[in-house]
Formats: structure tokens, C-alpha cells, sequence
């Protein structure tokens, strides 16, 4: 089984977005520290996604979001 390190370092190279509400709660902590981490190595950006929108009740619920830029992935010909 990956390590939560690994599993967000894993998605990340594939060029997928990583939020850290996505994981389970009692794992937050230790997936936010791991991207903490992987930031010394990876050039991760991070940026706001929303995920639910009211304007009824004028609430916005956001989540930010990791990603390494699509010029950093490609592969060198």
C-alpha cells in the first residue's frame, strides 16, 4: 500500500489536481504536511477551486488545490 506521500506525488506527476479535502479527515494533516514536503522537490502551485455555490444564501464553499504547471511535465525531446 502507497504512503499518502506517495499516493500525492503519484498524482501529481500525472498531472492530476490534489485537494486535501479529498482525503479522509483523520489523514489531512499528514497529506497537507506530505505536499508540504514534495514542495521542496516539485514545482507545486497551488489555487482555489469552488466546490458549492449558493447565491440564495450568498455562501461559497472553496478548497485549494495543488498542481504542478503542464511546462514542467512535458518530457525533454
Amino acid at each position: 500500500m502507497l504512503t499518502i506521500q506517495a499516493q500525492i506525488e503519484a498524482k501529481l506527476l500525472a498531472g492530476e489536481y490534489v485537494k486535501v479535502i479529498d482525503f479522509a479527515e483523520t489523514d489531512r494533516a499528514e497529506a497537507l504536511g506530505a505536499i508540504n514536503t514534495l514542495r521542496d522537490r516539485l514545482p507545486i502551485l497551488s489555487g482555489w477551486q469552488t466546490l458549492r455555490q449558493s447565491y440564495l444564501s450568498e455562501t461559497r464553499t472553496r478548497a485549494r488545490r495543488y498542481y504542478i504547471p503542464e511546462a514542467f511535465l512535458r518530457e525533454v525531446e
